[in-house]
């Protein structure tokens, strides 16, 4: 039987800001002219930053499973 998959709640909560600080970054970049459009770029590249632990975490657990 298949263990259920757990993870810290602080790898979440990155996941959750970086999806949202992600989402500001694109809005910026693709949404015309607005207060996010200066600052597009390094919002991407962090909300992307910010995303990545969990990700590293679920495939080095699932790839430790077998």
């Amino acid at each position: 039987m298949r263990e259920s998959l757990k993870f810290p709640p602080w790898l979440l909560a990155l996941d959750v800001v970086g999806t949202i600080i992600l989402g500001l970054g694109l809005f910026g970049q693709f949404g015309g002219d607005n207060l996010f459009s200066p600052f597009a770029i390094p919002l991407i590249i962090i909300g992307a930053l910010l995303m990545l632990p969990l990700l590293v975490f679920l495939v080095t657990r699932v790839t430790n499973r077998g």
